[in-house]
This record gives structure tokens, C-alpha cells and sequence, in this order.
């Protein structure tokens, strides 16, 4: 008579699932504690502070004499006749701390929209002449909000 084999009792799998399962978790464990150590070493030690110092050993700082603000300069370019350029070019002279943010053409010049430490300005300069023939102040409407019954109505 043949003995057929029999399959394993389902007990005995059940015990191997939750030994494999042990063990992984186990295995998790240990992954988490390294995740952690390594964020803790990256990071410095938790007690670690810098040591403090002594009256004795307290740098010593050197005093600056307060010098006053420069002179407000001139918020308008001003031109001047450079020998040394070639075919008669203009050298134009902007304040200190400018700058050009656009600059369009206009009539027989060019318009500059220039950004001083006063505030933005518009120099309408004829190029031909080499002259400033106007400027423009731009200033800036403060914000405010709209109120709910200044918002437009919808029909």
C-alpha cells in the first residue's frame, strides 16, 4: 500500500508565519533605532552647548566713531562733455546708489525709469542736445482694502 504524504498541519504553518513575522518586526526595530541614532549624530548631541566664557577670556571689540550720513545728492542726472569718448558722446551722471530699471524711446531721446536712493523717477533726456528736458517723480498710492460694500456687485 502506498502511504500518500501528507500536507502539514495547519498549525505547524501557522507557527512559521508568526516566527517570519517576529523576526521582521524585530529586524523593523532595529532599523528604526539606526534611523534615529543617525538623526541624533547629524544633529549634534541634545546636552551639548558652547562653553561659556570667563570675564578674561571675553573678546575684546573695537569702537567704530559714528560717522553722519552723506549729503542727500541731487536726484536729477547731470551731463557732461567727455573729451576722451568718440564722436561727441555724452557721459550722463546718475546720483549715487541709482539705478536704471527701463529705458524707452521718446521724441528725440530716450526715457529712464530710474530707481535713486530718494525714490523712482522718470528722466526724459534728449540725446541730440544732450540735455534733461523733464523728470517725473513716481509715487505710489498706499494699499488699502476694499471695504465689502465698495467690491462691485455681480448680476
Amino acid at each position: 500500500m502506498e502511504t500518500a504524504k501528507r500536507p502539514a498541519a495547519p498549525k505547524k504553518k501557522q507557527q512559521n508565519l508568526t516566527g517570519i513575522i517576529g523576526v521582521m518586526s524585530v529586524l523593523i526595530v532595529i532599523g528604526l533605532c539606526l534611523v534615529v541614532y543617525g538623526i541624533v549624530k547629524k544633529s549634534g548631541k541634545k546636552g551639548d552647548t558652547a562653553p561659556t566664557q570667563t570675564a578674561q577670556q571675553q573678546p575684546q571689540y573695537r569702537t567704530v566713531p559714528q560717522q553722519p550720513p552723506p549729503p542727500v545728492a541731487n536726484p536729477m542726472p547731470s551731463f557732461e562733455n567727455n573729451a576722451a569718448a568718440p564722436n561727441g558722446m555724452k557721459t550722463i551722471t546718475l546720483p549715487a546708489r541709482s539705478r536704471i530699471l527701463q529705458i524707452s524711446p521718446y521724441g528725440s531721446g530716450v526715457a529712464m525709469h530710474v530707481k535713486t536712493m530718494q525714490g523712482e523717477f522718470i528722466y526724459f533726456v534728449n540725446t541730440s542736445q544732450g540735455k534733461v528736458e523733464g523728470a517725473i517723480r513716481l509715487e505710489y498710492a498706499p494699499l488699502q482694502r476694499l471695504q465689502p460694500s465698495a467690491l462691485p456687485t455681480r448680476r
